[in-house]
């Protein structure tokens, strides 16, 4: 329903375009059962074998005496361990982002942002720039910052990140930053939906467009999302919630279709899912910063009906 629209919320909640995805990559995969073929192949050819994928991680709070409960690290290093250890300070984070770039082997990591003071923030992507010195670098806010602390952040941070993604709120907001100081923003807050885009364009935004699947609509949505950022000169990532098995697979099957042109390592939370709560025999697995879509049919994957 592209007269619907997501207010003033932070999470696009249009339940409509949730289950129209769901629907398009169930029916989808029983299709490519049937024709014997990956579901990627019923969409289009496929760019590459595999879905580039960032480190994506967060500030972890420490639950101690909060009444809140939640599942303990597990052992005492590594990511089984960083999974769910408290980081609330700058050397604490750059030891998670160290067990979580050895966990997933990417070449990009994005932290998310807007929970501390600016001036912290900036100077984690500092530490993580003398620390990952190979490492492309990027911070999202949530869009929480006003206009002149984007600035602030950016000015910053020049040289350091390779992008940043909703910095401040609203598509005017956004390209007043940007003709302050140029840097791409990525956005899965500004264009959420296919109207959006001639505006986005009218204000001379140069985007990464964040096209989720799951949120536009289906894969088949999300690639024309794609086509209108490959005709518009703007690049393509993905927006990543909490992703299980399914929808990993669901959105690596975009990304080995998006063209190398407009492509931007995709956003997933996966790392953070514990493996006793996947519901399939077969989860998809991250390898040197990506997610192969293998030849079998269908989406791949080998639902385990007691687990879910």
């Amino acid at each position: 329903d592209e007269s619907s629209d997501r207010g003033d919320k932070t999470w696009d909640a249009d339940l409509g375009r949730h289950l129209k995805s769901g629907v398009e990559v169930s029916v989808g995969d029983l299709l490519a059962q049937r024709e014997t073929v990956p579901l990627a192949d019923l969409f289009g050819k496929r760019r590459r074998a595999a879905c580039p994928v960032n480190a994506y991680g967060f500030w972890h709070f420490d639950p101690a005496g909060t009444g809140i409960e939640y599942l303990p690290p597990e052992g005492t290093k590594g990511w089984n361990y960083w999974r769910a250890a408290p980081a609330m300070t700058v050397p604490r984070l750059v030891e998670l982002f160290d067990a979580l770039l050895d966990f997933t082997g990417a070449k990009s990591l994005k932290l998310k942002a807007g929970v501390f003071d600016p001036e912290t923030e900036v100077q984690a992507m500092l530490a993580f720039r003398d620390a990952y010195p190979s490492i492309r670098l990027t911070l999202d806010p949530n869009g929480c910052w006003d206009v002149a602390t984007s600035l602030w952040v950016l000015n910053e941070l020049k040289g350091v990140i390779d992008y940043i993604e909703d910095p401040t709120w609203g598509i005017e907001n956004l390209a007043s930053v940007q003709k302050a100081v140029p840097t791409r923003i990525a956005t899965n807050m500004a264009v959420t939906r296919f109207k959006h885009v001639k505006p986005a364009l009218r204000a001379g935004l140069d985007l990464i467009v964040l096209a989720d699947p799951q949120f536009w609509g289906g894969i088949s949505a999300a690639l024309e999302v794609a086509r209108l950022c490959g005709a518009s000169g703007w690049g393509l990532g993905c927006h990543s919630n909490n992703h299980q098995g399914i929808a990993m697979m669901t959105t690596a099957t975009l990304g080995v279709l998006v063209d190398d042109s407009i492509l931007y390592d995709f956003d997933t939370h996966y790392p953070y899912s514990r493996p006793q709560y996947e519901v399939v025999d077969n989860p998809p697995l991250i390898h040197g910063g990506a997610v192969e879509v293998s030849d079998v049919p269908g989406l791949g994957l080998r639902l385990n009906w007691d687990r879910l």
